[in-house]
């Protein structure tokens, strides 16, 4: 004898369009709070990067009585970007550093963007030309903030991102050094961004 078995599982059609509603609830509800979680951990990494350089850079300072130059003569070398230059000396022949950071909110639209910004932070200080970009310290810091522009301050001058504003709001993450003695008519007092 053969008998049949028949499953007796079936849904309606209102039962699958249930499930189907809560499903899209719970993924509009967790995307959101996956991309925050991601802004969050990259602006942990350019904090602790931020540390890490800035004690770099003052033992540095200790050693050799001055800051590492930002103006590199040439273009690149070794198949460095110019902006990595600036970071050379802080890894030979001493180590003050072991490799150069990159930034995590750098984005690249074409070729010609990576060529002129590169992926690390923008390192000025207040020695030689471009008066006014340290804002009367002795160095800054750049990165792209989280809203993946590389303003480097011109877009928003005198505009930085702090996280109070939100989480994506507009303006470079900065990072200063001691007050300069040097004269300037641009000065900005260091403001916590985070």
């Amino acid at each position: 004898m053969n008998k049949r078995v028949t499953s007796s599982f079936s849904f309606t059609l209102i039962e699958l369009l249930i499930v189907v509603a809560i499903i899209g609830i719970l993924a509009a509800i967790a995307v959101p709070n996956f991309l925050q979680a991601q802004i969050r951990a990259k602006l942990s990494r350019v904090v602790a990067d931020f540390h890490m350089l800035r004690t770099a850079l003052e033992t540095y300072h200790i050693d050799r009585h001055g800051y590492p130059n930002w103006t590199v003569d040439g273009g690149g070398r070794n198949g460095l970007h110019p902006l990595e230059l600036r970071y050379i000396k802080l890894t030979t022949p001493v180590a003050y550093i072991s490799t150069i950071p990159r930034d995590p909110f750098a984005t690249f639209a074409n070729q010609s963007d990576w060529d002129l910004y590169g992926y690390t932070y923008d390192y000025v200080t207040d020695e030689g030309v471009g008066d006014g970009r340290t804002y009367g310290h002795r160095w800054k810091l750049t990165s792209w903030g989280p809203d993946q522009i590389n303003s480097w301050f011109n877009n928003y001058p005198g505009d930085f991102y702090h996280i109070s504003n939100g989480l994506i709001s507009h303006g470079d993450v900065g990072a200063f050094g001691p007050k300069s003695d040097r004269p300037t008519n641009v000065y900005r007092p260091p403001l916590p961004h985070f």
